[in-house]
């Protein structure tokens, strides 16, 4: 909470790596100190503390694509803080309440001056016999909605 948005994941794996770099330089034992942490204990725990933002996404335009694939395009209310390409987390709900989340790289671009948007863009490839990419190419139409979760 200190640090804001600007302490993201990215930040705090690059920082565990970095104080284990400098404790296990500066001390042999901290290497064999099987006590404390290592660094891929400590990004699990920062990682864990960080409660995701949740954003609703509402299905307004759903267009086919070469390869079986689709282009979703979504209305985000509040406006969506991203960057083009960022990784983003899906929550979707499919037939019989079943929540599935899949991961998908965000394929469009925020307002350049305010680094949010009011609609985001999804493209997703069908997966043969796949759970989540079949519901989500044939089943899910317009004015459906999902769950964007963001990293806080």
């Amino acid at each position: 909470d200190t640090f804001g948005t600007k302490f993201t994941p990215q930040i705090i794996v690059e920082w565990a790596r970095l104080w284990t770099m400098i404790a296990t330089s500066m001390s042999p034992a901290y290497a064999e100190d099987k006590s404390c942490p290592s660094a891929s204990q400590l990004i699990s725990q920062s990682l864990m503390r960080q409660k995701p933002r949740s954003f609703q996404l509402t299905l307004v335009e759903k267009t086919p694509q070469p390869g079986n694939c689709v282009r979703l395009r979504f209305d985000c209310s509040p406006p969506v803080p991203f960057k083009a390409g960022q990784y983003a987390k899906i929550r979707w709900t499919l037939p019989g309440d079943k929540d599935r989340t899949r991961f998908y790289s965000i394929a469009s671009a925020p307002d350049p001056e305010e680094g949010k948007a009011s609609n985001i863009e999804l493209c997703i490839k069908e997966v043969h016999h796949g759970t989540v990419s079949p519901f989500i190419c044939n089943e899910f139409s317009l004015s459906s909605s999902c769950e964007l979760l963001l990293a806080a």
